[in-house]
C-alpha cells in the first residue's frame, strides 16, 4: 500500500498507478493553466494524449476550442471532508448532445478544471 496525491491508501496495482500518474499530470497542467491563463503555452509545453482517445487536460482544452464546445453549467460544492466536488456540463453543437464530468480536489478551481476535462472526454468519445 502506498500514499498518493489523492490522499487515500490504494493498492500498488499497475493500472491504479497509471491512473494516478495520469491524474497527477492533469492536475499539474490544470494548475499551470489556472496560474498563467495561456492555452497556447500549455499546448506547446505538454502532450495532448495520455493514450489514444484519452486526452490530457491540455488535449481537452484543445478539443474544447477546436470542436467549439460550449459550457452549459459549472458548479462546485465543498464537502464535509473539506474537499470540493465539481461538475461541468458541456454541449456539442455539431452533434447536438450534452455530457457532464465530475471531479473532487482540495482546490475548488482544480476540481472544476478536472471536471471540465472529464466532461470533454465524455462528449468527444
Amino acid at each position: 500500500m502506498t500514499m498518493t496525491k489523492l490522499g487515500s491508501v490504494l493498492p500498488t496495482h499497475p493500472k491504479i498507478q497509471k491512473f494516478l500518474e495520469a491524474r497527477n499530470l492533469d492536475r499539474a497542467m490544470a494548475e499551470e493553466y489556472i496560474r498563467h491563463k495561456d492555452i497556447d503555452k500549455l499546448l506547446a509545453s505538454h502532450r495532448l494524449w495520455h493514450t489514444p482517445r484519452i486526452p490530457t487536460f491540455a488535449g481537452a482544452m484543445e478539443l474544447y476550442r477546436s470542436r467549439e464546445l460550449r459550457t452549459i453549467k459549472s458548479e462546485s460544492k465543498r464537502h464535509h471532508s473539506g474537499k470540493y466536488g465539481a461538475t461541468v456540463l458541456l454541449y456539442c453543437p455539431q452533434r447536438k448532445v450534452s455530457r457532464g464530468g465530475a471531479s473532487i480536489d482540495e482546490n475548488e478551481k482544480i476540481a472544476r478544471a478536472l471536471a471540465f476535462s472529464n466532461a470533454v472526454r465524455q462528449i468527444i468519445f
